[in-house]
Formats: structure tokens, C-alpha cells, sequence
């Protein structure tokens, strides 16, 4: 969420941008394209339809173009039209309380209106590096926070949105063209990444074949064809609903009046779509960087305590290939610290028996650990947990915590150390996790379970987010209505 200092940084941005479109706005110079030349603009008839509301004090012609320069007389609306034998068209131009010209729209175009988009460029760019400089600082504090993932994937869309807003300055269409921008950002992020989240739900696809082949086939193993193609849909829905409508001029929905509200209900749901799912992108993103990250990353050895997270055990009591690298990678952890600083490390196998288990996770792993040559005086076993939060309480509860808080490592499959670090640090256990590596074709599946996982974990504060992005939406919206019907 916005910090107090970015929304006083933005309410000073948007003052500026008041106060210089208050200075220059009350005069305004107009383009109008001509069908034929003429000799001098005094030639051309200039149509005012309501007089009053502006007076034109200058002419020039350059060309097929004539520039008419407009200054504020009152409040109200006229339209300003060239009519002859070849050209015949009028534009509208607004005058506001305070004398402001604006062109096309009620918050359209005015002098001084450069400052707007010139504004947004410098609020997104505040936002941007508070936003890194709080990743950087999250990620170096504890890499197994939430906000690491939201932090990113907001740093991704603001990212584009300032790549927008720097185009826009191309066309600039005044506080409406920032509205509009806003309003068709999410949409233009998801366009833009289409491609990549079908290549992508491609690639998950044979993935997912081969794990249906060697691993059998349920739902749970087709999640990650299901994500895809479910983003793919979504994103492409606004714009089929929207071809449709617009080739639709008679039925109960007409998009085409914009006196009518049937347009901005429409505009709206489109544009709340395209956020939602731009939203689940960057948090997918997010958790795909942080997870990756914490897969990668080595523990500090400094560690008295590595937890082995359980999994399931064989039909034999012997550890499956998943968990027995989980254990793989403990010892493999231990040996490098032992190197680094000549200290052992305590294992403690975490895992309870579930009912088609002949023996405990924990004990399997210890038993494991023992036969291949750890001493049984540095083996814990914890044999009573059912999930991972009770292999950390439990686990934890069985260190020796005399000589203080005690260092503690945790070791599971590569997909999991994020989520597991999540836990790990809402209990308050500090815990650093190594990842051990798995068949790529269970990884990229399983990942995109601990995605969904995560994102039901914290679905409070997506709900939360969601609508506040809906009721911005809202208000984006009503702007433009606002601007179209006065």
C-alpha cells in the first residue's frame, strides 16, 4: 500500500499540475486542418456556435493548417467550426471555473496540460524506488516475506505503466489521457504477456503429460495446464465481449451511445478483468523469481539445528527418491559448513506415519541418515508432526535452546523452501532453507501448486487489494463518464 510520503508526494505533484494549468490554461491555441490553401487566415470563416464563452485573438496559417489562439470570457461550452465548400467540420471547447480551456473533452487537452503526464512519469518513478528499495531491504532482512513477492510484482507492472506513461507523452490528451492510460494499462500488460503465458502453458502442458504418465492422472497434476490456459482465457475474454458488442446496434446492450451507461458498465468490467488477472501475472512473476531465488540460495553456516521436511515414505519403510534428497541435501549442506568452519551440524528429521506408512517420515530419514554414516548422537527424531507447521513447531521444540536462540536450517524440495520459509518466519523461526533438486517435469508442476498455496495463504490481503484496485476502476471510470456527459 501507498506510504504516507508517496501520498504527500503525490498530492504536491498534483497541485503543481494545478497550479501551472491555472496559470497558462485560461488561453488556448487550437489546430484545425484545412481541405484546400488559402492566402491569409483572414480568409477562413471561423463558425463560433455560442458567443461569449471565448474570444479568438490570433490567427495564423501554416499551410493546410490553420492555429487559432482562444482566450477564456466564461464559463460554459461552444463549439468553434470552419464551414465552406470543402471543409465542414467543428470542434468543442470547454471553459472551466477558473477560466481553464480544455478541448475535446471536459478534462481534455489545455495549456500546461504537458505538466500531467510529466507528473504521473515522476510519482511512478517514486514509487518504483521505494518500492526496490523496500524488496532490497525485505529480501536482506528475510527472504521468506510476502511483501518480497507483492513488492515485485509491483515493481514489474509499475515498471510498464512508466514505459506507458512515457509514450503517452507522445500523444498527449491531457488529465484524460492519463485516465484512459490508467484505465488500459492492465489490459495492455496482459496483451503484451499473452505470448509469453502461451509458450509457457505450452511448455507446462508436455510437462504435465509426462507427469501424468509416470506419476498417474488427477487434477492436481494438470493444475498448471489449467493456470494457463485459464490466464490465456481471461485475457483475451474483454476483448471478444467487446468485437461482439461493437458489431452489435440493436439489442439491450448498446456501447456505441456514450450518453448511456451500457458503455461504462462494459468498460469497466473489462477493465476490472484485465487488473485481476494482471495482478495474479505479477504476483505469479513474483512468486516465480522469490521462489527460484530461495531454491538457489545457500544457508549462512553458521547452523546448529537442519530440519529434513518429511515426505512420503516407500511401501518398504525406505525412504522415496523425493525424500531421500531432502536428506541428500542436508548432508550435503553439513559437509560444506563442516568444511567452511569446522562445526557439525544437529539433523532433525521431521515427519509423523501417515495411515499406508509401515514407519514415520522422521524415523525413515534418521534411520537413512544412520546407514550412511551419521552418528546417531546427532540425529533428532521427530516422528509426530502431519504437516509442515507441526515439523516446525515440533521440531523446534525438541532444540536445545540453553545457550540462546539456536540456528536453525531447514532442507525440502527446491519448489517448497519458499513457502516453507513463509511458514517458518509467520511462527517466528528464524530459518534459512536449502533446496533439494527434483524431476523437472514434478517441479514445474508442483511450483505452480505452492503459487496457488501462497496466494490461498493470503487471500485477505488479495481480497483487500482487489478492491481497492476495483474501486479505483470505479472512479477511473466515473471520470470519463464525467468528462463525456457534461
Amino acid at each position: 500500500m501507498l506510504r504516507k510520503t508517496n501520498i504527500l508526494t503525490g498530492l504536491i505533484l498534483a497541485v503543481m499540475c494545478f497550479a501551472c494549468i491555472a496559470f497558462f490554461g485560461r488561453s488556448y491555441t487550437a489546430e484545425f486542418d484545412l481541405r484546400k490553401e488559402y492566402a491569409s487566415a483572414d480568409e477562413i470563416n471561423l463558425v463560433v456556435d455560442r458567443e461569449g464563452v471565448v474570444s479568438i485573438t490570433e490567427k495564423r496559417l501554416d499551410g493546410l493548417k490553420l492555429f487559432v489562439r482562444f482566450e477564456a470570457v466564461a464559463r460554459g461550452t461552444t463549439l468553434v467550426g470552419i464551414f465552406d465548400e470543402v471543409t465542414s467540420y467543428s470542434k468543442v471547447f470547454y471553459v472551466h471555473l477558473l477560466g481553464i480551456i480544455t478541448e475535446g473533452d471536459f478534462f481534455g487537452n489545455c495549456m500546461g496540460d504537458i505538466v500531467i503526464p510529466l507528473a504521473a512519469i515522476m510519482f511512478l518513478a517514486v514509487l518504483i524506488d521505494d518500492l526496490s528499495r523496500n524488496y532490497k531491504a525485505g529480501v536482506k532482512e528475510n527472504m521468506y516475506q510476502y511483501r518480497n513477492v507483492s513488492n515485485l510484482g509491483m515493481i514489474i507492472f509499475l515498471d510498464f505503466l512508466l514505459l506507458e506513461h512515457i509514450f503517452a507523452l507522445l500523444n498527449n490528451r491531457g488529465l484524460i489521457g492519463i485516465v484512459e492510460t490508467l484505465l488500459n494499462s492492465a489490459s495492455s500488460f496482459s496483451i503484451v504477456s499473452l505470448p509469453i503465458m502461451l509458450i509457457t502453458s505450452i511448455g507446462v502442458t508436455l510437462s504435465n503429460i509426462r507427469l501424468t504418465r509416470n506419476e498417474g492422472r488427477n487434477w492436481r497434476n494438470m493444475l498448471g495446464v489449467i493456470l494457463g490456459f485459464m490466464f490465456i482465457f481471461l485475457t483475451i475474454l474483454p476483448s471478444i465481449v467487446e468485437g461482439i458488442l461493437q458489431g452489435t446496434y440493436s439489442g439491450p446492450i448498446d456501447i456505441h451511445n456514450l450518453n448511456r451507461p451500457d458503455y461504462y458498465i462494459v468498460l469497466f468490467l473489462g477493465s476490472a478483468v484485465s487488473t485481476v488477472i494482471t495482478y495474479l501475472e505479477c504476483l505469479l512473476i513474483g512468486t516465480i523469481v522469490m521462489g527460484i531465488t530461495a531454491a538457489r540460495h545457500i544457508p549462512e553456516f553458521n547452523k546448529d539445528y537442519i530440519m529434513i521436511l518429511g515426505c512420503q515414505v516407500g511401501e518398504d519403510g525406505r525412504p522415496t527418491p523425493l525424500l531421500k534428497s531432502r536428506a541428500d541435501r542436508a548432508v550435503q549442506f553439513a559437509e560444506m559448513q563442516k568444511k567452511a568452519t569446522g562445526s557439525d551440524i544437529i539433523f532433525v528429521p521431521s515427519g509423523g506415519q501417515g495411515s499406508n506408512e509401515i514407519v514415520s517420515e522422521g524415523e525413515c530419514i534418521g534411520n537413512y541418515l544412520e546407514s550412511i554414516g551419521i552418528p546417531k548422537e546427532r540425529i533428532i527424531v521427530e516422528g509426530e508432526s502431519a504437516n509442515t507447521f507441526e515439523n516446525f513447531r515440533n521440531s523446534y521444540e525438541l532444540m536445545n535452546k540453553e545457550n540462546g536462540v539456536p540456528k536453525v536450517a531447514f532442507s525440502t524440495t527446491n519448489y517448497h523452501v519458499f513457502r516453507a520459509g513463509m511458514l517458518a518466519n509467520s511462527m517466528g523461526i528464524a530459518a534459512e532453507g536449502i533446496g533439494a533438486p527434483t524431476k523437472s517435469y514434478f517441479w514445474i508442476n508442483a511450483f505452480i501448486r505452492e503459487y496457488i498455496a501462497t496466494i490461498s495463504e493470503e487471500r485477505r490481503r488479495h481480497t483487500k487489494v482487489i478492491l481497492t484496485l476495483m474501486i479505483l476502476i470505479a472512479m477511473l471510470v466515473m471520470i470519463i463518464y464525467f468528462s463525456n456527459n457534461t
